[in-house]
């Protein structure tokens, strides 16, 4: 894969930020928020375009998963494990 762009990884990062605020709960809406800006800001002294393109890539998967995860986490009570293809979150609702 090729080294995304500046505007690419800008518009990666919004997104990221726009699906978090799809999620009903303040604890899920709030640590996907922070975990976005935690990891750029972890990313931002990446200068191997490798690892740049591998950083990027792995964003791109926790946005499907966050666009996945948000709609459904509203619609009812559950405590439990949501199983994903890319990752498993742990998720505990109290009615």
């Amino acid at each position: 894969m090729a080294t995304p762009s500046r505007a690419e990884i800008i518009f990666l990062f919004r997104s990221l930020l726009r699906s978090a605020r799809q999620f009903s709960d303040y604890n899920i809406r709030e640590y996907t928020k922070r975990r976005t800006i935690d990891s750029f800001r972890n990313n931002k002294t990446l200068s191997d375009p490798s690892s740049i393109a591998a950083a990027f890539s792995d964003g791109q998967s926790q946005l499907q998963v966050a666009k996945r995860q948000a709609p459904w986490h509203g619609k009812r009570a559950y405590s439990g494990v949501i199983k994903t293809s890319t990752a498993i979150l742990v998720c505990h609702s109290v009615v």
